[in-house]
């Protein structure tokens, strides 16, 4: 409004005559424009501000004046002299200071384009000649920096001058249009001194440290501040963005402290983009001294409880957060977009960052797995140790992981195609820094399929390890890498904060001490960040890309790499909804294809003229007394006899020799049995992805325990795709040719399903998907077999879920039918289940005694807490616990060959133990090897160690008899044929076991458990004994009698679904007199029904079992096996064989219900562990009739 005034008032418009209309611009009208635009006048008294301008405040330019009245002009402003009125103008405002040089040329631009300013001048003319002008002022504003001589500045020029405003026109909000001309003029330049881009370099560079040091490290509202939004309009100009990702800005120099220090740390503080993304509640370590961290001063003020200030807080604090995260992504795009050279700069420093921080990774592992509970970010030490480590904080952490998932946003579900599975088989700089310790990782095919892999990327013109990697394949990489790195620990480490936080409230610490309001004020500060729905979401974005991924890998692909038709067009039907493909085919189509080979040349081993052969080479085997002795004795070990026949020179070769010709002939031998796409991966991301969900799943937890007061909220899971997560656990359970790794299938799968179950909000939305419902009781059943290869520790961590999950879901009608469905049409896979859940109980109930044992121990020797440990102890834990989150540690490698292992270890010692303990008390028969590794296990753990492992021995041995009750009394209905022969073997060795538990301490425990001499024989005062001598036998989740009270309710169930009313039940009881006992039969009817164990009808029904018993009892004739010949004695179990099998690999014979059972719990012979099934045993018809006749004959005397 006032230009327009100023441009009717007569001072100017003088000599106006004609008006706009004119086709020739007036010297007074171009005088007025040029007034308007460059705020100048050589008019004493306008610019003194006297007259009807005197509010424009247009400065006057008095030499220049002076130079018109010497040479005798007129007073007017002409565009013909505009250099020489530009240079006077910028020689002034550097005089005075003010204005700054450079708004001074973009006011003038965007003014001579303003019609308000240009409306004076002819229509005919104005274009060109508000061009011309604006061309002018570019075109000197160029000069300035490429020459500031011509302006006669000083001698030198003032650089430093320039620089200084150049940067205040940046924070000061520069104009993209006059920006943009300003940069193309300056790189137009040709010189001497290397052209525009050099000349660009030495302005903006300078500029561009200024910003940075301008930025705030310790303000959540940084990203408004004018440093920060003058770097993102530079990063949106190409040239420079160029600049801006310069090394010396993105990786400035780093010299090392020490030589393991990395350089997370300095680029956090230092480096262009690690100052833009520093701002974090969680500052607390790089805070000086005499500084408030920012969550103190957000979440520990006068009003930080109240619940309005609370939600306040919060809110503002996630605008901020999300502000500047979304800020951050763009200028991080815009860099990248400023060229391949600048793209990999960009990913160098995610790289760089990521690799700073593995060793906190491994840390956090190593922490996991002896249950240290201290929070690494609490100790005063922590700024310290970032330093000399070169570790980011946690806070830092956070932002970059949440700035890399913004990264991977844009690519959707239809667009999977683009990633490339082969980047871990690169061998490029970025990609090795991008995947940093992955690259060491083991792959998850085995060593034929790695093999074929870069034969297959070889035959593209465009191979995955040759051709220029694409930016969606690098940032999911690099977001893969960031969740074991970064998301994966700081979850990890905000658990240990609420851990520390629980325990001194539980202690009864003051609410208004200073380590409570702390403590406040930290959790508050992660939840802010960590509980942000956009972060959520981001995460669930990415998650849900790569379970989706995965599972392309593992389906839509054959052997060769080619694409699978069938599944594509299965997949492409239902929108890529991946949980179809899972729901359709489980296990996967090229596993099913793999056992219907597999099954078929079983058949042909299988068949009569097979095994003619294998006997005919038997019998030639067999008149060789070094074999035959060699094969007799199951003492024998690997080393000292082996499979192959090897002579015993070839032990003498070095170590590295046999691993690389077992590698090379493992690599020859073993068959192709995954597409390349998944054998390229590297096993560990399958595991933190897993444990990434956990971390998630915990988070919820958090979220419901205080959502009473964060109505604002909405739950970290609300985005979750609970049938996609699901589907990809079911499928890992499944495909156990793909997920070889027995911790992935169980530790990793199995139990993030057991998580969602458990979780409140996500139960019932699980039990509802089609996949559940139908596959999932059969993958449990998988895993809970596959489990039997883990080590002594492994398998009680991993059933733990299984048989809690089993009995959650076996209440449910549609799952009580996949149940019935599996033992219907697969009985095999249902019965071994069963017989390694009877096996489990038998056992957890020994070493649930010995570790109580431990327990009353050191409760008398004053060691009930936890020491120092030792390093044995130290090494002892870091052996043990390799049974948690595999992600986190070496333990995921895809071969299994840990657990592997570990699991042939635990059998070998099993295996002898059963073969020396033949004539021992029929109690302790088939358990002392499993209780051997737990009894020296237990002596070198941690009290808290000890405590959690005896918690969860007794808990998975009462829930696993539950779930065998269960089983009982839901599959009896469907007339499953139960091989009772094996059933009621475990079975009978349960119940003496639960029955001398329920009414009385063993021999060890009297003697420690301050029992009286004599043994009890009520079961109260056995339990009084054992309670009175631990303390707080509840702690542990002992319960003897709710023990029994399960197992005698399986044989009424089983009695129940006998189809010859008990006969068969009772003949099977009564087949090896060594486990039946009539008082032991009658003592537990007398408990049961004086405790109250079972209702009526259940008593009733035991009762009479307890009846037919003793009537069968009383007509068995009692025989003399002592006089039996040895050859009709099983080998293992010293008892008389009633079907002979002769074992093809080591030539030994055994009785069949024996190896069976062995076969069950590992497919291997028992004698030199080579593989074998029971179809490969071979009969032995003519034996068999030998020792029914010789059993007759002594009948018969």
């Amino acid at each position: 409004m006032t230009d327009t005034n100023f441009s009717h008032s007569p001072g100017v418009g003088e000599d106006g005559g004609e008006g706009g209309g004119g086709s020739e611009i007036s010297p007074a009208k171009e005088d007025h424009f040029l007034q308007l635009v460059l705020r100048v006048t050589v008019d004493s008294k306008m610019g003194a501000g006297t007259g009807a301008a005197s509010h424009l405040q247009l400065h006057y330019l008095k030499s220049y004046a002076e130079e018109l009245l010497r040479e005798g002009k007129r007073l007017r402003l002409a565009r013909s002299e505009l250099e020489t009125i530009l240079i006077k103008r910028v020689q002034d405002a550097a005089r005075d200071g003010d204005p700054n040089l450079f708004k001074f040329f973009s006011d003038s631009f965007h003014r001579a384009n303003d019609e308000v300013y240009s409306k004076g001048l002819p229509a005919s003319q104005r274009a060109s000649a508000v061009q011309a002008v604006q061309r002018e002022l570019v075109n000197y504003a160029v000069l300035l920096l490429s020459c500031p001589e011509l302006f006669e500045l000083g001698d030198p020029p003032p650089y430093k001058m320039l620089e200084t405003q150049l940067t205040q026109f940046l924070e000061m909000g520069c104009p993209q249009s006059f920006f943009s001309r300003l940069i193309d003029g300056v790189l137009s330049q040709e010189g001497t001194d290397g052209g525009g881009e050099q000349c660009l370099s030495r302005w903006f560079g300078p500029v561009v440290s200024n910003l940075c040091d301008h930025l705030n490290l310790h303000s959540m509202t940084e990203y408004k501040s004018p440093a920060f939004n003058a770097l993102k309009f530079l990063s949106s100009q190409k040239p420079t963005a160029r600049l801006l990702a310069e090394s010396q800005l993105l990786l400035p120099t780093f010299h090392r402290r020490f030589p393991a220090t990395k350089p997370g740390f300095f680029y956090q503080e230092n480096s262009l983009l690690g100052r833009l993304l520093s701002a974090s509640l969680l500052d607390g370590p790089t805070l000086k001294k005499g500084e408030e961290s920012l969550a103190m001063k957000y979440f520990a003020s006068n009003h930080a409880l109240t619940i309005q200030h609370l939600q306040t807080t919060v809110q503002t604090l996630r605008h901020d957060e999300q502000s500047l995260e979304d800020a951050f992504v763009q200028i991080v795009k815009n860099l990248c977009r400023g060229g391949y050279a600048c793209r990999q700069r960009v990913l160098r420093w995610f790289a760089e960052v990521l690799s700073s921080n593995e060793l906190r990774a491994k840390m956090g592992h190593v922490l996991r797995i002896t249950q240290q509970q201290a929070a690494e970010s609490l100790d005063p030490m922590h700024s310290m140790l970032l330093k000399v480590q070169g570790q980011t904080t946690y806070g830092f952490a956070l932002n970059t992981f949440w700035a890399i998932l913004g990264l991977v946003e844009p690519i959707r579900i239809d667009k999977l195609n683009d990633i490339c599975y082969f980047y871990a088989m690169r061998s490029d700089q970025v990609s090795n820094q991008i995947l940093g310790d992955l690259k060491k990782d083991a792959k998850l095919g085995n060593d034929a399929s790695v093999a074929a892999i870069k034969p297959f990327c070889d035959l593209s013109n465009q191979a995955p390890l040759t051709s220029e990697s694409k930016f969606p394949t690098e940032v999911f990489w690099l977001a893969l890498k960031a969740l074991r790195v970064l998301f994966n620990p700081c979850m990890g480490e905000f658990t240990r904060i609420l851990h520390k936080f629980q325990t001194l409230h539980d202690e009864g610490i003051s609410p208004v001490s200073p380590e409570y309001r702390f403590l406040v004020a930290e959790i508050m500060a992660w939840r802010t960040v960590v509980l942000h729905p956009r972060f959520c979401a981001l995460y669930w974005h990415f998650l849900h890309l790569a379970l989706s991924w995965l599972l392309r890998a593992v389906y839509c692909f054959n052997l060769d790499g080619s694409p699978n038709t069938q599944q594509e067009s299965i997949l492409a039907k239902q929108q890529n909804r991946f949980s179809t493909l899972v729901l359709h085919t489980c296990p996967p189509p090229l596993q099913q294809e793999s056992q219907r080979k597999t099954r078929g040349s079983t058949s042909s081993l299988s068949s009569p003229s097979h095994r003619n052969s294998n006997r005919q080479g038997g019998e030639r085997e067999t008149s060789s007394p070094s074999s035959g002795a060699e094969a007799t004795n199951p003492m024998t070990s690997p080393s000292s006899s082996s499979p192959s026949g090897s002579s015993s020179a070839s032990s003498s070769s070095s170590p590295s020799s046999r691993n690389e010709t077992k590698k090379t002939s493992s690599a020859q031998s073993e068959p192709v049995t995954v597409p390349p796409q998944f054998a390229a991966l590297p096993s560990a991301f399958v595991e933190d992805i897993f444990t990434s969900i956990r971390r998630m799943l915990e988070l919820q937890s958090v979220y419901l325990s205080v959502r009473s007061t964060q109505g604002f909220e909405q739950p970290p899971v609300a985005c979750m795709d609970v049938e996609l997560v699901a589907s990809a656990c079911i499928a890992v359970m499944m495909a156990s040719d793909f997920f070889r790794n027995v911790h992935m299938r169980c530790d990793g799968a199995c139990k993030t399903l057991y998580f969602m179950v458990v979780t409140e909000g996500l139960r019932g939305r699980l039990e509802d998907v089609p996949v559940v419902q139908d596959h999932l009781v059969r993958a449990l059943t998988e895993v809970f077999i596959a489990s039997e290869r883990g080590s002594y520790y492994d398998r009680i961590t991993f059933r733990i879920p299984i048989v809690d999950l089993f009995q959650k879901l076996l209440v449910i009608d549609e799952f009580k039918q996949a149940l019935h469905t599996l033992g219907s049409t697969n009985p095999e896979k249902f019965i071994n289940m069963i017989h390694l859940l009877l096996n489990d109980v038998s056992a957890l109930v020994d070493q649930a005694m010995s570790a109580l044992t431990e327990i009353r121990k050191r409760q008398l020797e004053g060691r009930d807490h936890d020491e120092e440990p030792s390093t044995n102890q130290q090494n002892a834990g870091g052996r043990t616990g390799s049974s948690g989150e595999g992600g986190e540690g070496a333990g995921a490698g895809g071969s299994g060959e840990t657990a592997g292992g570990r699991g042939e270890d635990r059998r070998e010692t099993s295996n002898e133990s059963r073969a020396d303990s033949s004539e021992e008390d029929e109690d302790d028969d088939d358990d002392t090897g499993a209780s051997l590794e737990g009894n020296s296990q237990l002596r070198r753990e941690t009290w808290s160690r000890l405590e959690s492992t005896t918690r969860d021995l007794c808990s998975l041995g009462f829930n696993a008899c539950s779930l065998f009750a269960l089983y009982a009394k839901e599959c009896g209905s469907v007339g499953v044929c139960l091989p009772l022969c094996i059933v009621m073997h475990a079975c009978r060795r349960v119940y003496n076991k639960e029955l001398k538990y329920s009414t009385s301490g063993s021999d060890d425990s009297r003697l420690l458990f301050r029992s009286s001499s004599r043994t009890p024989l009520s079961s109260t005062e056995g339990m009084c004994n054992i309670q009175c001598a631990v303390n707080n036998m509840e702690k542990y989740n002992f319960k003897p009698k709710n023990w029994l009270m399960k197992v005698l309710e399986s044989y009424v169930y089983l009695l129940q679904a006998d189809p010859e009313d008990g006969a068969l039940l009772v003949g099977e009881i009564l087949k090896d007199g060594r486990y039946f006992q009539k008082d032991t039969v009658n003592k537990a009817y007398r408990i049961a029904k004086r405790e109250g164990l079972m209702n009526a009808k259940l008593l009733e029904k035991f009762q009479e079992l307890v009846k037919m018993l003793a009537e069968g009892k009383d007509e068995e004739v009692e025989i003399d096996y002592d006089d039996f010949p040895a050859e009709y004695l099983d080998p293992i179990m010293a008892d008389v064989m009633t079907d002979p099998v002769r074992l093809p690999t080591s030539n030994n014979v055994m009785d069949r219900k024996h190896i069976e059972r062995h076969l069950m719990s590992e497919p291997s012979d028992p004698f030199n562990r080579m593989p074998l099934t029971k179809e490969e045993l071979i009969p032995l018809p003519e034996l068999r009739a030998e020792i029914a006749a010789f059993i007759a004959s002594k009948k018969g005397k």
